[in-house]
């Protein structure tokens, strides 16, 4: 059997050639490991609880490496981000650095940001809070998928913002060589609750090319059409437009003047389709 338990007041529960050397470990099946302090690798085969507080259920060669990760099952999932989580499914995979982040099932998924999630078969969750769905890819993983995020902003003047994935300072990136097709609804309330509220509909196709990109001119979208569908105030507005590195974000403008606070969220829909010549 070879079963060590090395760490201090680590335990294995049974199986073959099972190892719990982390602190405070527990280990159990066939040739499954509980390296990580406070880690647990139940049973299966080939399971690896290397990180903190890591956790690893069962299936088959299945890793959490992130401090606070757990893949509960499947196969050949490999879970490095910290606090998240790979259900089960194939060849799953979340990335060092995409934290909080989720993959619930599916087949060669990849989050590789904070907050997102990635459902389906070669579907890319790539950037802050994306939700990445596919049915399948043409040659890479993402390059045939549909994507939702939130964008928000929170504004005291009638000068145009931009709205952040994070409500700060992180925004979309449009990948190198690819379609969008962007359905976004905008909406802005007073912050008080009183009167004071904006609905939009936002809607455009971009394309974009390895060098620069095409059917755009700088600092706006030469193709996107916007659809008022409640305005409280004529100062409001909202908009889209592009930025530099293959930025492209919606814009809002409040009102100025005392007790005009704002908050605004928008949700995106993409389509993206990546070409791979």
């Amino acid at each position: 059997k070879s079963n060590v338990a090395s760490g201090i007041y680590s335990t294995v529960l049974g199986g073959n050639t099972v190892l719990a050397s982390g602190n405070y470990s527990i280990a159990a099946g066939n040739t499954c490991n509980a390296t990580g302090n406070y880690s647990a690798a139940l049973g299966g085969q080939g399971g690896v609880a290397s990180g903190e507080y890591s956790f690893v259920g069962g299936g088959v060669n299945n890793t959490a490496s992130g401090n606070y990760s757990a893949v509960c099952g499947g196969s050949t999932n490999n879970n490095a981000g910290h606090y998240s989580a790979i259900i089960g499914g194939q060849e799953n995979a979340i990335s060092a650095g995409a934290d909080w982040s989720c993959i619930p099932g599916g087949r060669n998924n990849s989050v590789s940001a904070d907050y997102a999630l990635a459902l389906g078969t070669y579907s890319s969750a790539d950037q802050y809070g994306c939700i990445a769905q596919a049915g399948g890819r043409f040659s890479i993983t993402g390059d045939a998928q549909m994507m939702r995020f939130i964008t928000y902003v929170q504004t005291a003047s009638n000068t145009a913002s931009r709205t952040y994935l994070d409500g700060s300072s992180l925004e979309l990136v449009q990948p190198e060589n690819s379609v969008w097709m962007c359905k976004v609804f905008v909406a802005g309330l007073k912050t008080d609750g009183t009167l004071g509220c904006s609905y939009y509909f936002l809607y455009t196709t971009r394309r974009d090319g390895a060098a620069a990109p095409v059917a755009v001119t700088a600092g706006s979208i030469t193709n996107y059409y916007a659809v008022v569908m409640t305005e409280d105030n004529a100062g409001f507005n909202a908009a889209m437009g592009i930025g530099a590195g293959n930025v492209i974000y919606a814009s809002v403008v409040g009102v100025s003047g005392a007790g005009t606070t704002y908050n605004w969220v928008a949700t995106w829909e993409v389509v993206q389709v990546i070409a791979n010549a």
